[in-house]
């Protein structure tokens, strides 16, 4: 049965992320002919029916739960709002609420975001307009869209007009309301700033603002509610249900509902369903005097919160937490099974199996990790269950015994610094902090396969024949992967800014790297620098830069700061780089050559600061591009030549590119960096028409493009494809 259930897992979720990567197509013959096939190989008998019935199951599910929100039907809508959890950010809140209009038949989830404080519970009468969250329109970034799917939220709301209605009704969000409010009262008038934001973060699931230190330990998982939240709360009313002379066939399910409201006030993260779920099911093989299997255990467990939520195949906490769980739960019992070890050995064979099971997807996941983990995790981890501990023992006693509290108060205080304390002393060692690029997933469940086959096949010599023949699949994919890659030319969504990297064979290239900032976000910060890191860059060769507008330059400073930034190229007019930047000027003529390309200075021109752009020719194999910088329309004639690729001028200003330059450079492709919504008008409608014979690429609509050069052609590869998932 375990087999069939693995079976039915990995189809199910390769039909999900088949539905989520064919988003338009219709689905409908593919489901019954695959549930067709299901059925002819079960009459057979046969397990390979399971993998037919997961197929058309994850197609199925998915396609059902997309379907079934409404909300994103309509642009605007007068709603009715309960606010059912609100995260506190710098300077707003962002509110997950139930919307209802009972005209419409509409009743979802969505969320909003204002500087407005409203309480959990609270009703509000809203006119809306509607749409889809923000996503990532660059590879290898987070999504926040969804992210947000993955919490069964489809659409955000930007409200034009409100009233409030009051308190809702439900006793549920008056309890999950008060809860939070209990909480911040006992801890943060008996606790210091930052251990109150910590003790918020551990059981409300807030943000903490100094999570860093501990994200780059891999102790990211003590702040977000876990198993071990659930483990050590279970095991503490256990404790005191039993010590009260109630039986453990009743004390159990009593623990088990506290934990399951418990869950509840915190809006059911993965990781507690997970562990509530397998104690549940654990709980029923106790009734019915069936052995433990928790292998079994935690193939339903993953099954259950598919079915009800297809999408959290989405979330890294969803994967992380069964990946933790079969570490916990299958591979350390079997490691220590008939061994008579020490407490502090097992602990630390624990600590080790679960960092051993968990790397390769924390790499996959943050492109990071840190090889002081293990033991960051060994100090630490039992700091922060004593902590927890006396996190749990305030929050039952302090309404009967408040006033006797005040030692545990300090005595937590004293944990919770010297868990912050220890995490910023190791981390100050940055020699041990990895960086890694952006691998296929496949090499993460590759690694898991490697893992699987040493921990089940007791016989050495099928392991180890399975363990070469797995590990030659991995060397083949991984040079299959990197052979002949093409060099190609890549234009970042920074916004309204330019953003090129050319990649050579190993060696990268920017020309012009812009930063656009406003308030506490940066480009360079939330898209250029994970980007580069992501595809491995350790050092960049060499930047063109047209000229020194931000918005062509801006990112020079953090680029500098987090790789090894070689040297500036740009023209004697933009020589101010020089003062911070190794710097090279490029005269009229010039040609820089890489490996497989070369770039030639075809003019300086003096004049305003968007006159001094200097223009640049790449040729790559046979083919020529031409990037403009913002030159402006009088100087184009004097570069004007054919060209196969042009980076429009100036991201599209109706005081670039016009019709008689086009005609001239007669380029197949045109690129076109610009931001949404910008305020300028860009592109202006004056260049798209001049351009309406080429074939454009604007960051606006199709995001970050890349284009690959082989001998005779190349190819344009757009990242967003016009659907929800991209």
């Amino acid at each position: 049965m375990r087999k069939k259930l693995f079976f039915l897992l990995i189809s199910l979720i390769s039909g999900i992320g088949i539905f989520t990567y064919f988003e338009a197509y219709n689905f409908l013959f593919v489901i019954i002919g695959l549930f067709v096939c299901g059925i002819l190989l079960l009459l057979k008998k046969s397990s390979l029916s399971f993998l037919f019935f997961g197929f058309s199951l994850g197609i199925f599910i998915a396609f059902f739960s997309f379907s079934s929100y409404k909300l994103d039907s309509y642009e605007n809508l007068d709603l009715n709002l309960t606010v059912h959890d609100k995260i506190k950010n710098k300077d707003s809140y962002t509110y997950y609420v139930k919307a209802t209009n009972k005209i419409e038949n509409i009743e979802e989830k969505s969320s909003f975001i204002s500087d407005k404080n409203f309480e959990i519970g609270d009703r509000i009468r809203a006119n809306c307009d509607i749409s889809w969250p923000n996503s990532n329109t660059n590879p290898f970034l987070f999504s926040y869209r969804k992210y947000l799917l993955s919490k069964k939220i489809k659409t955000k709301l930007d409200i034009k007009s409100y009233k409030k209605l009051g308190q809702s009704s439900s006793i549920f969000l008056n309890i999950k309301r008060n809860f939070r409010a209990y909480i911040n009262k006992i801890f943060g008038k008996n606790l210091s700033k930052e251990s109150f934001s910590f003790v918020k973060a551990v059981i409300l699931s807030e943000k903490f603002e100094n999570r860093d230190d501990l994200s780059k330990l891999g102790l990211a998982h003590i702040l977000a509610i876990s198993g071990l939240h659930i483990d050590l709360l279970m095991t503490l009313i256990l404790f005191l249900l039993i010590r009260s002379k109630i039986s453990y066939k009743l004390a159990y399910p009593i623990s088990l509902a506290f934990c399951l409201f418990y869950a509840y006030l915190i809006s059911f993260p993965f990781s507690v369903l997970r562990v509530l779920i397998i104690y549940s099911l654990s709980f029923l093989a106790f009734l019915f005097k069936k052995g433990k299997d928790m292998e079994k255990n935690l193939i339903l467990a993953m099954l259950i919160i598919l079915f009800i939520n297809p999408f959290a195949i989405f979330n890294a906490g969803f994967f992380l937490s069964f990946l933790a769980g079969y570490a916990i739960y299958v591979i350390y019992p079997k490691l220590i099974r008939g061994k008579k070890y020490s407490y502090l050995k097992k602990y630390m064979i624990f600590i080790g199996i679960l960092q051993i099971t968990l790397a390769f997807h924390i790499i996959y996941y943050y492109g990071y990790i840190n090889l002081l983990s293990f033991f960051a995790n060994f100090v630490i981890v039992p700091i922060f269950s004593i902590a927890l501990y006396i996190i749990f023992a305030i929050i039952f006693l302090y309404p009967l015994i408040g006033g006797f509290l005040s030692i545990f108060f300090i005595i937590l205080d004293f944990l919770i610094k010297s868990i912050l304390n220890v995490s910023r002393f190791l981390n100050a060692f940055t020699i041990f902090g990895i960086d890694f690029p952006k691998e296929s997933i496949l090499i993460s469940f590759y690694y898991l396969i490697l893992l699987f086959i040493l921990v089940k096949f007791k016989n050495k010599k099928l392991r180890s024949k399975k363990f070469l023949i797995t590990s030659m699949l991995i060397l083949i994919f991984s040079i299959v992967k990197d052979k002949n890659k093409p060099i190609s030319y890549q234009m970042l969504d920074v916004g309204q800014g330019d953003f090129f990297v050319l990649e050579d064979k190993g060696d990268f290239y920017l020309f012009d790297c812009g930063e656009v900032s406003y308030k506490n976000y940066s480009s360079a910060e939330k898209i250029a620098l994970p980007y580069l890191k992501a595809r491995g860059v350790k050092k960049i060769k060499a930047a063109f830069i047209s000229h020194e507008d931000r918005d062509h330059m801006g990112a020079l400073d953090e680029l500098n700061r987090e790789f090894d930034l070689g040297v500036i190229i740009s023209n004697k007019y933009n020589k101010n780089l020089g003062k911070n930047y190794k710097f090279l000027e490029m005269k009229e003529g010039n040609i820089y050559k890489g490996k497989n390309f070369s770039v030639e200075c075809l003019e300086n021109f003096n004049g305003d600061e968007n006159s001094n752009s200097m223009p640049l020719l790449i040729r790559i194999n046979n083919f020529k591009i031409l990037t403009m910088g913002d030159l402006p329309m009088e100087y184009e004639q004097k570069v004007a030549r054919d060209i196969d690729i042009l980076k429009v001028s100036h991201h599209g200003s109706r005081f670039s590119t016009s019709k008689d330059f086009v005609n001239k450079t007669n380029p197949q492709v045109a690129l076109i960096s610009a931001g949404r919504k910008n305020t300028y008008g860009h592109p202006s409608k004056e260049v798209l028409d001049n351009l309406k014979n080429v074939k454009i690429y604007n960051t606006q609509k199709d995001g970050y493009c890349k284009i690959e050069f082989y001998k005779n052609s190349f190819k344009v590869k757009k990242y967003v494809k016009g659907g929800f998932f991209r």
